[in-house]
């Protein structure tokens, strides 16, 4: 048998031969089979690394819109109080404008009363001069 170039080995030297090849054939199998396991493992960090980001991102995109939900919540809380406030506005203006109506009802009551008592005075003086006149 001619291996690697070398000259016709006898029997013994073929045995060790095979059984060489045979220790190789099983090292290179370990090596094919751990070189295996090592890529499946670098597959599987892999897959747990975009598993684990994927999360991270969902989890932020989690965060991000509760807080936009507070913070419109926040904004309808300032403009329900914008409205509570108009609303006060509204309420004051109204009862100023009552207050005015109230005051020009009492002006015109005084009005009425003084030029009742005058009209009063003028008819009482009118009366009297014509009965002392009608007396004289």
């Amino acid at each position: 048998m001619i291996v690697l170039g070398m000259e016709d080995l006898d029997d013994d030297d073929d045995e060790r031969m095979k059984l060489i090849i045979y220790f190789m054939d099983i090292f290179i199998t370990i090596m094919i089979i751990n070189i295996t396991i090592i890529i499946i493992i670098i597959i599987i960090i892999i897959i747990i690394i975009i598993i684990i980001i994927i999360i991270i991102i969902i989890i932020i995109i989690i965060i991000i819109i509760i807080v936009l939900l507070l913070l419109l919540l926040l904004l309808l809380l300032l403009l329900l109080l914008l409205l509570l406030l108009l609303l006060l506005l509204l309420l004051l203006l109204l009862l100023i404008i009552i207050i005015i109506i109230i005051i020009i009802i009492i002006i015109i009551i005084m009005v009425v009363v003084v030029i009742s008592i005058i009209a009063a005075v003028v008819v009482d003086a009118v009366v009297h001069a014509v009965v002392v006149k009608g007396k004289s």
